[in-house]
């Protein structure tokens, strides 16, 4: 036996030889693999996000700082490494330019997972870039890494929960925000007299704004508060002036607040002037008293403010485009203060009254539930010493997730359980035909010598009959099952879109999912789609199973519209951010014959609208809610008790069958609106009917229903104005509203202004159109089924709310309900 173990001279001489020419290939590829090359560069992460916050499951931007320790300059790529639900790794590079002795300072970006915390760290990396040859690729993509050069493993400093929201402030100052993100008790994560924290991030200067769209998403709104040289707009870069315009026109929400010192926001060569509303720049009172404004700063009667602060005054002006100087509030003298520009999905709001005067900061001032309710469009009580938020501290919340309906509305699960029924019902009929049921066949013909060839036989028609079975019910096409919401403003021209997808990829190897351009807008004004490998917010990354042959894909950082992952004839599941020219017609208000002037729709007495609206979607809406903004209620004096109900006086009317597409199905709005037609609800009992609505969760877990999905999608865009928790004696019980995937999306800053907002949902059941433009390897992917929860808003004349001057002149009253559905 030893001989079986022995080894002679001569293969120990040829073993040796093998080690010795494979020992420098193995130190190259381990050299290189290690970072061969590593010190050349030197890199620091400065941010991790603007204010180095980020949020879980959303996209953020990495600040990354390189400086070239070599001789000339030379092109490099810039590495962030992600990760996705199947185990692949996204890679997503820069291409940028090195000059050697001066720091540099770039943006990566990368949507994150919803498992990541501050315990979890993203690789950075620093390669040498070469052209690839024979690419058809542009940007990033039209290099390819060398060797690595330097390599970064970076922790967040801060990540908040999927569950909460975020306003960032460039100053030093929250202006009274900071109500907003004070927890019920110090481990809560939720407040104790509404349903989602809101974080302020202060003391952002402008060299943190993101140059590109992606790294502003994070934020429900930004206020520019500050008059110093850190947050001058001057000096804002092309790059960051185009981001914060596309972040806007997505639905962002601007807001300045103009300081009394420095003209920065008025001058020709500011980038933003554009956004800016066109009642500027208005005049600049002097010697204004703030106790005249005291009902609009705070809840406190007992406050004093000063006699002799300065105010921008805001003049209306007649010959202004529709929706570019509305009103929002006024002073007591119907002087404007506050003035909004809409811009495509978002808004640009500019206040008057400078927010940094030394009195209003050492108050806190403005409360937030007198002031930023009416321009963000929230409400709530948020006075901390009110017994409502003392009932509130220590409730017991049930929780209700108003997006956890995403996973199952895009699972493609169908022609699965197809496959697993034909496997079943096959190999049933095998077992029985060549087990005992063929064997008891033959014995009773007697010919069991025969048992053999039958036995063969039958795995050969089986073998067939599962394979034939197996190839029919084979998917052959690109399909994506999705949801998507599709928001349009009247008038602006343009459409948004967020989409969740499962894409069928029917082959093997490697497949580009992108967003198509634009053909008919130049580069420079084309904006920009997002696209990303997306897991559902209850499932861990990490731990669940992966593909085995886990592989690295690229994607370019800078535009990634575009990703070529590995496919193996299975789904991809995505989401997708798109905002771009009209790609459905939706919805639209119809100009009666003989109709004049540009005001389509009109607010009669006693509510009723008057206009027509018609839609040409590929399908009826369903499950319709017609929501009417009449106005902003009256100011009410410091010490008032408003209670926590809306700040705006809304309607509600739910149409009870669907809406057919085409002229001859228009709705008429009277008709609608009427008393006679008994769709009429307030406001109120609606909020808290969607409210009800939500699926109630527990820590992600064990999801039970508790409403209509229809009711829970459309709650997620109203999300800012569903009902508080109504707090009596027993706080045990109430609802805490959640969402984790649809931030950014809400309609709340067009509660503060009158407008009609029309809702709807449409269900595709066939392969149709997709309402975002996603390809498939160059090719159109056609929708397999799936839901377009579609918003449309008509702005109104403005209205701003009147100042009550005295305490017991009642509050607007919500109108009663005649048929509540």
């Amino acid at each position: 036996m030893n001989r079986l173990y022995r080894i002679s001279p001569a293969r120990v001489l040829i073993l040796l030889l093998w080690a010795a020419l494979l020992t420098p290939w193995i130190a190259s590829a381990s050299a290189q693999d290690a970072g061969d090359g590593v010190g050349e560069i030197d890199l620091r992460v400065e941010r991790f996000g603007p204010g180095n916050v980020c949020r879980q499951g959303e996209w953020v931007g990495l600040y990354v700082a390189v400086d070239d320790r070599g001789l000339e300059q030379r092109e490099i790529v810039l590495r962030l490494q992600g990760r996705d639900a199947d185990g692949d790794r996204p890679l997503y590079d820069t291409v940028v330019t090195s000059n050697p002795g001066t720091r540099q300072a770039f943006w990566l970006y990368t949507r994150l997972p919803f498992r990541f915390d501050q315990s979890d760290s993203l690789g950075v990396s620093v390669w040498g870039a070469e052209a690839a040859r024979g690419s058809d690729q542009d940007g990033a993509l039209a290099y390819r890494a060398t060797r690595q050069l330097a390599y970064a493993d970076v922790r967040p400093s801060r990540v908040l929960p999927k569950t909460e929201s975020m306003i960032g402030v460039l100053g030093p100052w929250h202006f009274g925000l900071g109500a907003y993100g004070i927890a019920a008790q110090q481990s809560s994560d939720h407040p104790a007299t509404g349903h989602e924290l809101t974080r302020i991030i202060t003391g952002l200067e402008h060299a943190e704004i993101p140059h590109r769209y992606q790294g502003l998403v994070q934020f429900d709104a930004l206020v520019w508060g500050a008059a110093r040289r850190e947050a001058d707009p001057l000096r804002l870069s092309t790059d960051q002036a185009r981001a914060i315009r596309e972040w806007v026109t997505r639905g962002g929400h601007l807001i300045i607040v103009l300081p009394t010192v420095g003209q920065e926001w008025l001058s020709s060569g500011n980038p933003l002037a554009g956004l800016l509303p066109s009642s500027l720049p208005g005049e600049l009172r002097e010697g204004v008293d703030l106790n005249e404004l005291s009902a609009l700063l705070t809840r406190d009667a007992s406050v004093t403010l000063p006699t002799s602060a300065s105010v921008r005054v805001f003049e209306p002006d007649a010959d202004a485009p529709p929706g570019s100087a509305v009103r929002v509030l006024d002073g007591p003298g119907g002087e404007c203060l506050v003035a909004r520009r809409i811009v495509g999905a978002g808004a640009v709001s500019v206040i008057g009254i400078d927010l940094s005067e030394p009195a209003l900061v050492s108050e806190g001032l403005p409360d937030p539930d007198q002031f930023w309710h009416r321009v963000l469009g929230r409400r709530g009580v948020l006075d901390p010493n009110s017994i409502v938020a003392k009932r509130g501290a220590n409730a017991q919340r049930a929780r209700r997730s108003f997006d956890a309906d995403i996973p199952n509305e895009i699972a493609k699960s169908g022609r699965a359980y197809v496959g697993v029924l034909l496997g079943f019902v096959v190999f049933a009929l095998y077992w029985v035909i060549a087990g005992p049921g063929g064997f008891g066949l033959l014995a009773r013909a007697k010919k069991k010598q025969h048992a053999w060839v039958a036995f063969v036989a039958a795995i050969g028609v089986f073998t067939a009959i599962a394979w034939t079975g197996a190839t029919l019910i084979r998917p052959k096409r690109v399909e994506a099952v999705h949801l998507t919401y599709l928001h349009e403003v009247d008038g602006q021209g343009v459409q948004r879109a967020r989409t969740w997808a499962s894409v069928l990829i029917p082959s093997y190897g490697d497949a580009t999912i992108s967003l198509a351009e634009e053909p008919d807008v130049p580069a420079s004004q084309r904006m920009t789609g997002l696209v990303s490998p997306w897991e559902p917010p209850a499932s861990d990354v990490i731990t669940q199973a992966s593909f085995p042959d886990n592989r690295a894909y690229r994607v370019d950082a800078r535009s990634p519209d575009a990703m070529r992952v590995p496919t193996r004839s299975t789904v991809k599941q995505i989401r997708a951010d798109w905002s771009g020219a009209a790609r459905w017609s939706t919805i639209e208000a119809l100009r009666d014959p003989g109709q004049i002037g540009d005001t389509l729709i009109s607010l009669g007495e006693g509510r009723v609208v008057y206009g027509r609206l018609a839609h040409a979607l590929p399908g009826d809406l369903e499950d319709v809610v017609i929501l009417i903004v009449s106005r902003q209620r009256s100011i009410p004096s410091p010490g008032a008790v408003i209670g926590d109900i809306a700040v705006s006086v809304v309607t509600a009317y739910r149409l009870t069958s669907a809406w057919g597409a085409g002229e001859a199905n228009a709705l008429s709005l009277e008709s609608v609106t009427s008393r006679e037609a008994g769709l009429q609800t307030s406001f109120e009992i609606y909020a808290e009917r969607l409210l009800k609505a939500g699926k109630l969760v527990t820590a992600d877990l064990g999801p039970s229903r508790s409403g209509s999905v229809s009711d829970r999608l459309t709650a997620a865009l109203l999300f800012p104005q569903l009902a508080p928790p109504a707090y009596s004696s027993n706080t045990a019980g109430a609802d805490l509203a959640q969402r984790s995937e649809t931030h950014g999306l809400d309609l709340g800053h067009w509660f503060t202004q009158p407008c009609v907002i029309v809702i709807g949902h449409l269900t595709q059941t066939e392969s149709k159109e997709l309402p975002v433009p996603l390809e498939v390897n160059g090719r159109p992917a056609r929708a397999g089924g799936g839901r377009t929860v579609v918003s449309w808003v008509y702005p109104l004349p403005d209205a701003p709310p009147e100042f009550r001057l005295v305490d017991t002149e009642p509050l607007d009253e919500p109108s009663a309900p005649t048929n509540a559905p």
